[in-house]
């Protein structure tokens, strides 16, 4: 198989095509900014879009998620099949925002790390988005430390899925982690591996 056969390649191809298209200019005079690619699992062989009277084989089909600038996303299969996905579409694959920081200590010590799903490297978001599913993190809530300690550190985890989900976090020293999950400490954790050192 060659690059050009590839068929992330030929999906590729078809996305940029598609976009040209969309914004009425050729696509050899157009500048688009690919912002996504992640491998993916589709719940049919229709890639979850199917077109009207289509029939689809409800098998779990293999392939990539694409999204180019402009809000344009697609779904692939590993032969290079597309399906365009809408905007405003509730299957679409929300955009994901984190910010975390660190605040405390006698000096009023701080730190924070704040990105998004379109600057993470593509091993870094498929492991948050994991993180974030393992954890349930937009159902977790929010309890008193059983201990509480005076100019401790507070971590405050906050993420954003979309226009809808949005959820903070707020684990003071002093707070019995072990009663949260594992994935909700290794979310905890991830972020913090990101986060600058505290400084006062």
């Amino acid at each position: 198989m060659t690059a050009s056969t590839h068929p992330l390649v030929k999906a590729l191809m078809t996305a940029l095509t598609d976009a040209s298209l969309i914004e009425k200019a050729p696509a050899d005079t157009i500048t688009v900014t690919v912002r996504l690619v992640e491998p993916a699992e589709w719940p049919d062989s229709c890639l979850g879009r199917p077109r009207p009277d289509e029939a689809c084989a409800e098998v779990l089909t293999p392939g990539y998620r694409i999204e180019l600038a402009g809000g344009h996303r697609f779904r692939s299969d590993l032969e290079g099949n597309l399906r365009r996905e809408h905007r405003d579409e509730p299957g679409a694959d929300p955009q994901i925002r984190l910010w975390f920081t660190i605040i405390g200590g006698v000096g009023g010590w701080h730190t924070e790390y704040e990105t998004d799903s379109h600057r993470l490297r593509l091993e870094d978001k498929v492991e948050l988005r994991r993180l974030i599913d393992a954890s349930d993190f937009f159902a977790v809530v929010n309890e008193e430390p059983e201990t509480v300690i005076m100019d401790g550190f507070t971590r405050t985890l906050t993420i954003a899925a979309g226009e809808n989900l949005r959820n903070e976090v707020i684990r003071p020293q002093g707070y019995d982690t072990s009663k949260d999950s594992q994935a909700l400490n290794e979310l905890f954790a991830w972020a913090e591996a990101r986060t600058p050192p505290i400084r006062p």
